[in-house]
């Protein structure tokens, strides 16, 4: 997965493209709308291999969108024209050999347009194990050719992270990579740097660093700090094991000896390659990442204005519903209307008076159900049909749960999650019902949420074994 914050819309819309099977799948999140939600967009390529590596170039008025990923052992060029209608995903050429990871990719200072660099995990031959190749395309000459650089690292366990630094006057290539160091300390980091004034150019081993990593770093140079601290994002093992957690490291680039620091863990049940930016929302600029909990699209922040530096709570990146019929324009204007925040979402049932949400919450389609207003009555209720108190609505292993909503006049609603990746499914009164992201259906005709229950399913979010 790469993210990037590109130049579409006012504020700079997020872009995503994922690897789903076989193919590459873009997202972008609308950064000018105050729900901030994210959509799924077309579906391109074949015979991917790896997560893609991507980046908005200079290419074009706008800036083209420049992706490579690993088709069997080769890497695969694709652009996409920000400029033409349409914003048409193009395949471009295949090249480079014995590929074993997805790539890095930036556009570097190299040149007079400014080169693309790529470092990939290649394998090397009988008794080499696997090292760090570099490619670059000379973005400067007809034809727009790729090349193959040189050959570097050693016992190289993932595909590297990559970025150029302001350090020295043209500003080092700066890497990292997980690298297995023996039995007992699992993969650490190895961080490697280009000094990129010298003659030569050559890559120098830097630092190894950090413990019990399990996937791709990624890495950025913040505006922390004066010269601008590095930020680096892992996936790491907790405890015994039994699932993943991110581990956020930073080295200190104003201080002797450039430490790298040991920051927090957040986040559980991590399975997928995540990508990190730094955004421009809030004054500093917020952290920005983008990964999977289990089998849903999760998306982390960092609010870097505010006390302790706090990682939000996941929020699922909800792009296209599963089930249901789309709304028409009228339906749409309706709900809306009631739930100004309503973005994903589909018609799961008629409307009818014969059952409404509560009744829905707990499997009744039979009967109209209400216990009164206070949430001691909701207790009391949802207890009765085996519903208990939950700590919070976070999905969780063979758990479903329900959100109890209301407003200054007392409870109004109660949606239960139906589907996994937290979807919740509300019937509105006498209205349709819908199957929606929960969050988007806040400020709206039924308040906010209050509480949660919870209750054992045995096929409830089985991604979260």
């Amino acid at each position: 997965m790469y993210a990037v914050q590109g130049n579409f819309g006012i504020k700079g819309n997020f872009e995503a493209v994922i690897r789903e099977g076989n193919k590459l799948v873009h997202y972008w999140r609308s950064n000018n709308d105050s729900v901030l939600p994210w959509y799924r967009s077309v579906s391109f390529g074949n015979n991917v291999s790896s997560e893609p590596a991507m980046i908005q170039s200079n290419f074009g008025n706008v800036g083209n969108f420049e992706l490579v990923v690993k088709e069997d052992n080769k890497l695969r060029h694709y652009w996409r024209d920000n400029d033409v209608s349409g914003l048409t995903w193009h395949k471009g050429v295949l090249f480079g050999d014995n590929v074993s990871s997805a790539p890095a990719l930036i556009q570097s200072s190299f040149g007079n347009v400014g080169n693309f660099e790529l470092i990939v995990r290649e394998r090397g031959g009988p008794g080499v194990g696997y090292k760090l190749r570099h490619y670059w395309r000379d973005n400067d000459a007809s034809g727009l050719t790729w090349h193959k650089g040189v050959l570097f690292g050693d016992n190289v366990g993932s595909a590297p992270a990559l970025i150029q630094s302001n350090f020295g006057n043209v500003g080092n290539f700066e890497l990292v990579v997980r690298e297995w160091s023996g039995w007992g300390d699992y993969y650490k980091l190895r961080h490697y740097w280009r000094d990129n004034d010298a003659p030569g150019l050559t890559w120098h081993k830097g630092t190894l660093f950090g413990d019990h990593t399990s996937n791709t770093p990624t890495m950025i140079q913040s505006n922390f700090g004066n010269a601008g601290n590095f930020e680096l994002v892992v996936r790491e093992r907790s405890g015994s094991g039994t699932h993943y957690k991110l581990r956020h490291y930073w080295r200190d680039n104003d201080a002797s000896g450039l430490p790298w620091h040991k920051g927090i863990s957040f986040g559980d049940y991590i399975t997928y390659q995540q990508s990190f930016i730094q955004g421009n929302f809030g004054n500093k600029g917020n952290f920005e990442l983008l990964t999977k909990r289990g089998n849903c699209l999760t998306h982390f922040w960092r609010n870097n204005d505010a006390s302790g530096l706090p990682w939000s709570e996941e929020i699922q990146t909800h792009t296209v519903v599963p089930l249901g019929s789309n709304p028409t324009p009228a339906e749409n204007a309706q709900f809306v209307g009631w739930f100004p925040n309503l973005r994903n979402w589909k018609i799961t049932a008629p409307g009818t008076r014969t059952y409404n949400c509560i009744s829905w919450s707990v499997g009744v389609t039979s009967e109209w159900l209400w216990p009164g207003s206070s949430i001691a009555a909701f207790d009391t209720f949802y207890a009765s049909y085996g519903w208990t108190p939950s700590a919070s609505g976070k999905r969780e292993y063979q758990k479903r749960k329900i959100a109890l909503w209301a407003d200054a006049s007392g409870c109004t609603h109660g949606s239960p999650e139906t589907y996994n990746c937290d979807w919740h499914e509300s019937k509105c009164g006498s209205a349709q019902r819908i199957m929606h992201d929960k969050f988007q259906m806040q400020d709206g005709a039924y308040g906010n949420i209050v509480k949660y229950y919870e209750k054992f399913y045995a096929n409830a979010n089985l991604d979260l074994a």
